[in-house]
């Protein structure tokens, strides 16, 4: 029971064991050794190969003067505001006000019309894209601000 204790203690000794049992299985079982082997190369190509080129697809090119309309992909109002970027647009901050930057939420199916086009850098490195666009019905008629590109229709 010492010596077992003395090898649970010892990390060498540890080391040590676990490579005379994969020697053993390499030459008593080899198609399991290298199987294992094999597995573990798939799997950490899996986890490390990551999904996809690191580029965010959106998939509709629009100009500035060009007629759009606003549909949340997601359901829901399109989030018009101030400055590309803001997330937390409607947030209230310690004193219990909104944030200044939100300007409106715009109905499904609103009209609206291009005037530019940016991207906003994220911690993660992979840019997001925004619209600026010039609402021209619905009761966000008059404003214009910055939304997700997502929200654009052509």
């Amino acid at each position: 029971m010492s010596e077992e204790n003395n090898t649970q203690s010892n990390p060498a000794a540890n080391a040590a064991n676990i490579v005379g049992k994969l020697t053993d299985l390499k030459e008593n079982n080899p198609k399991v050794f290298f199987g294992g082997i094999a597995v573990l190369v798939v799997l950490l190509w899996f986890f490390m190969s990551g999904r996809g080129d690191g580029n965010l697809k959106v998939a509709v090119n629009v100009s500035p003067g060009q007629s759009v309309t606003l549909l949340n992909p997601n359901g829901g109002k399109s989030l018009i505001d101030e400055a590309p970027g803001s997330f937390s647009v409607n947030a209230e901050d310690e004193k219990g006000e909104r944030n200044k930057s939100f300007i409106c939420y715009s109905d499904p199916g609103t009209s609206a019309k291009v005037v530019e086009e940016t991207m906003v850098p994220t911690m993660g490195g992979q840019p997001l894209p925004f619209v600026k666009v010039e609402i021209t019905s619905g009761s966000c008629q008059g404003k214009s601000g910055w939304t997700s590109k997502t929200n654009i229709k052509p």
